[in-house]
């Protein structure tokens, strides 16, 4: 960022950078046909109880989303609204302190647009809920709930759940990332003090990494709620 004119960030952050190498793993095979086949039973056992136990899972939370639907798109709805608000103070901190640039802004503008883009992916979302699912989930409990949907309400709750949850992540994505424009105007141009060392240590929360994660959570969310990613319950 602009006003720490010689700041370095030590260390590579870069997963695939090229200072990463892939290391060549040798496996030694060893060969015992004895007590093969109990323990290959006892893996699909366990397999198949993970599944089970992951399905219900699923339809647990599922069922807890449409039973509260309202009130948890309400909720979404104000972080989402919300998250612009450490970037807004941040401008005006910057403005306060004379230190506002054009880099600035253009982060300032970036956390505007995924606020509003994400408040507008949230209302299709919410549009998009079925209400007549919605309920059914108050009324009965979570086997009855999942066992009384059609093989395409499943898949309608199944998206709308998973839209609606990518769609809180990214919120709080564009909360991080506003925090550290917060943060970064806070902090002493000199490079010392509380707010300085705090901007140091949170380099994941950057308007690149978050923004890009965001957007991300977001296009997953979307293609949840135009039938683009597959579903199976």
């Amino acid at each position: 960022m602009s006003k720490f004119k010689d700041t370095k960030v030590n260390g590579n952050g870069n997963q695939f950078g090229d200072n990463n190498t892939l290391s060549h793993v040798t496996n030694h095979h060893h060969h015992n046909d004895g007590g093969g086949s109990t323990r290959n039973n006892k893996k699909e056992e366990d397999a198949l109880g993970v599944s089970l136990g992951l399905l219900f899972g699923v339809a647990a939370l599922v069922w807890l989303f449409f039973s509260h639907l309202d009130q948890i798109y309400f909720y979404l709805q104000i972080i989402t609204l919300s998250s612009a608000i450490p970037a807004i103070a941040a401008v005006l901190v910057m403005h306060a302190r004379q230190e506002l640039d054009n880099i600035d802004m253009a982060r300032f503008g970036g956390s505007v647009l995924l606020m509003v883009g994400l408040f507008g992916l949230l209302v299709l979302a919410d549009n998009h809920a079925s209400r007549e699912i919605a309920a059914f989930a108050q009324q009965v409990g979570v086997m009855d709930f999942y066992q009384g949907l059609t093989e395409h309400g499943k898949e309608l709750a199944v998206m709308n759940f998973v839209a609606a949850l990518l769609l809180g992540v990214a919120a709080v994505c564009a909360h991080l990332g506003g925090f550290r424009q917060l943060i970064y105007a806070l902090a002493d141009a000199n490079q010392t003090g509380f707010w300085y060392r705090l901007y140091q240590r949170t380099p994941g929360m950057g308007m690149r990494v978050t923004g890009s994660l965001a957007v991300v959570f977001a296009s997953i969310a979307g293609a949840a709620l135009t039938g683009y990613l597959p579903s199976s319950m």
